[in-house]
């Protein structure tokens, strides 16, 4: 069983407002008694395109976004795996070899794994990170990796992203379960898309996984 990670076995608003306290935190000497966290927090829900930005022409701070941007990215993140995702984990680890597709910067990912405890059910050499192997997970290579690694078994992936996280899988001939939005998903889902994009089965809840 193959998973995506944000929005899949964490929540990434999660990871959102963690950076925020992180920025904040650096900002804080700068900008002592000011609430940067609530303001950036804020900024977020009600569609600021540019956060920091804002921030920093606000405050007119001699610092370039990149900066902040970074200390984002590179944070070492407060965040957990809530009790059912552990627990459905915790079960599947012991009956099946689990996996791990997907996108963005490793060091970040690796980040997030660690301070997820993913590394209790996930081996290193079963997570793909697209920036590490060279492939985003709308391209078939992590896909085919796994068949090649595991042959001869039944594949399935657990995304939440219509438009990204299930043609590939489909294409392939993998079951492939959409986690429904509870609310709080940073990208919100749209079912109006082709239909090799739908995945096969939806739940409401990952412990359906079991």
């Amino acid at each position: 069983m193959v998973f995506d990670l944000e929005d899949t076995l964490y929540k990434e608003i999660d990871f959102l407002k963690s950076g925020y306290h992180a920025v904040a935190d650096y900002l804080s000497t700068s900008l002592d008694g000011c609430d940067i966290y609530e303001e950036m927090i804020g900024d977020y829900y009600i569609g600021e395109k540019d956060v920091f930005q804002k921030v920093i022409d606000h405050y007119q701070l001699k610092i370039d976004k990149s900066v902040l941007t970074d200390v984002y990215r590179y944070h070492i993140p407060q965040i957990s795996l809530s009790d059912e995702v552990r627990s459905v984990l915790e079960q599947l680890h012991s009956r099946c070899h689990l996996a791990l597709i997907t996108d963005g910067r490793p060091r970040t990912k690796k980040n997030i794994i660690n301070a997820l405890g993913l590394t209790d059910y996930f081996c290193w050499s079963d997570v793909y990170i697209s920036d590490e192997v060279g492939h985003l997970k709308t391209e078939p290579y992590s896909f085919e990796e796994i068949m090649e690694t595991y042959p001869d078994c039944q594949y399935m992936y657990v995304g939440d992203n219509i438009q990204k996280d299930f043609l590939v899988p489909n294409q392939l001939g993998w079951t492939t379960v959409c986690l429904l939005d509870d609310g709080r998903n940073i990208h919100k889902q749209d079912f109006n898309v082709d239909d090799l994009k739908l995945p096969k089965k939806c739940i409401s809840d990952i412990r359906q996984l079991i």
